[in-house]
């Protein structure tokens, strides 16, 4: 959502945040469906993680704007 690579890096130079505010409630490993399969036909699974937001207990404007950024972002999958 940045218009320039200078301010991507900058903004990864300065933030330290890794992941989304929250605690992470699932992790996956990532692991291939069957370690049997020939790799020409083995599906990957990428990782993904699952992150609880509780506007009550992170209260900060970073929190808010993640979570209004979310609900933009599905909003536009919403019926139109």
């Amino acid at each position: 959502y940045m218009r320039k690579k200078k301010t991507l890096l900058r903004h990864m130079a300065k933030c330290t945040e890794r992941h989304p505010p929250g605690d992470q409630i699932y992790r996956s490993d990532g692991q291939p469906e069957s370690k049997l399969a020939s790799s020409a036909f083995a599906t990957f699974n990428p990782p993904l993680s699952m992150f609880e937001v509780d506007g009550q207990k992170n209260k900060s404007t970073i929190v808010a704007t993640f979570v209004r950024s979310l609900f933009n972002t599905g909003k536009m999958f919403w019926a139109a």
